[in-house]
């Protein structure tokens, strides 16, 4: 029987929850889980169980190793936190399969992975393998703003992502250390709100809904909305 190797993510928007893509897209510091199966050929890419079939599963990404679980559904998983990796990084993830002959070659001790290299042992048998390339991206909120009056300041204002229970409110860096920015007016009168959202305040759909309010001296709210698209 032959067997296959297939790579999956769930970074992005996807029917399924999962893209086999060889290129994807995924934002600075999101938490990106990666799902690897065997199946029996190209023509039947159903999983199947690799027990008796594959001992374990490594995965590399960005070139840190990890030791995959398996899933009692039969896929072997890792999730990565792609914190460290910066706009325009492009980062390789593969995933291979070994079945264990004699004692286990690849094994990690402390923080390191070792490779055995005993020449009267015999070498795991790689199964199957699979690799996908991840393209690191990051969003930025540039808000145009039409201010009705002056007695508004963008830094009295506050700044929604998200809908229902996944808004996060987020203000400005004066009332709150981290938050917005504000510029202009630009030569069509417009403010701009400015913010860079973190990974997890984004939606998995690739669309974001973003709501600005502010309040006038006479504590009226004025709203200003839009979407953030994301890949």
């Amino acid at each position: 029987m032959s067997i296959k190797g297939s790579l999956a993510s769930d970074t992005g928007p996807s029917a399924s929850g999962w893209s086999t893509l060889d290129r994807q897209l995924a934002h600075v510091g999101e938490h990106v889980g990666f799902s690897f199966v065997l199946a029996r050929n190209v023509d039947d890419p159903a999983p199947v169980d690799p027990s008796g079939i594959a001992d374990y599963c490594l995965m590399s990404i960005g070139g840190r190793t990890y030791e995959a679980e398996l899933s009692v559904d039969g896929h072997f998983r890792v999730t990565h936190d792609f914190s460290s990796s910066g706009e325009g990084d492009r980062v390789v993830v593969r995933a291979a399969a070994f079945r264990q002959r004699g004692r286990r070659d690849r094994m990690k001790v402390g923080d390191e992975w070792i490779i055995g290299a005993d020449p009267y042992d015999h070498a795991d048998h790689l199964v199957a393998d699979d690799e996908l390339e991840i393209l690191i991206y990051k969003s930025r909120i540039d808000l145009p703003v039409k201010l009705p009056g002056s007695d508004l300041s963008l830094a009295a204002g506050k700044l929604e992502i998200g809908t229902g229970g996944k808004t996060v409110t987020v203000l400005s860096e004066g009332q709150r250390g981290s938050g917005y920015t504000h510029a202009g007016p630009d030569d069509q009168g417009h403010y701009h709100v400015l913010y860079e959202p973190l990974a997890e305040q984004l939606h998995k759909s690739g669309t974001t809904p973003i709501r600005f309010t502010v309040p006038d001296s006479g504590g009226r709210e004025h709203v200003t909305e839009a979407v953030v698209y994301s890949p």
